[in-house]
């Protein structure tokens, strides 16, 4: 799998006690950026993150025609756990479609104490090696 540096969310990403991860935007450039071909979500822990507790970790896409979302489309994608998370794993979903010109990556933690620590890195890829990998 390749991350292409134009695609990414997340590049190296260090962070710590968080409860809520949004991303800067990436702008496409039209509505159909992929023209019909499957595209998906990629994250890939550097190392294996860690929380308090088993939280449930809510993955998303927020996608827009305009650069401040106001009117949005969010793609969520199966719960995930910290145990999703750890070095060596990738976590990758099919984006069913791209439904507008911007798109943002949101992560959200349950719980009050969220993660402590993740190094990530995250984006659209269009030929993952696995889509999971195996434990």
């Amino acid at each position: 799998m390749i991350f292409d540096k134009e695609l990414m969310f997340l590049d190296d990403a260090n962070i710590q006690n968080e409860t809520s991860v949004t991303s800067d935007a990436l702008d496409f450039g039209t509505n159909r950026p992929f023209h019909g071909r499957v595209a998906y979500l990629a994250v890939a822990p550097k190392a294996d993150m860690t929380a308090t507790d088993d939280p449930d970790i809510t993955v998303a896409l927020e996608f827009a025609d305009e650069a401040e979302f106001i009117n949005s489309v969010t793609a969520a994608f199966p719960i995930a756990k910290k145990a999703d998370f750890e070095s060596g794993k990738v976590f990758c979903q099919p984006i069913p479609f791209i439904p507008g010109r911007f798109a943002r990556l949101n992560i959200t933690v349950g719980g009050t104490n969220g993660i402590a620590c993740a190094e990530l890195d995250a984006g659209i890829v269009l030929d993952p090696e696995d889509p999971i990998v195996a434990e």
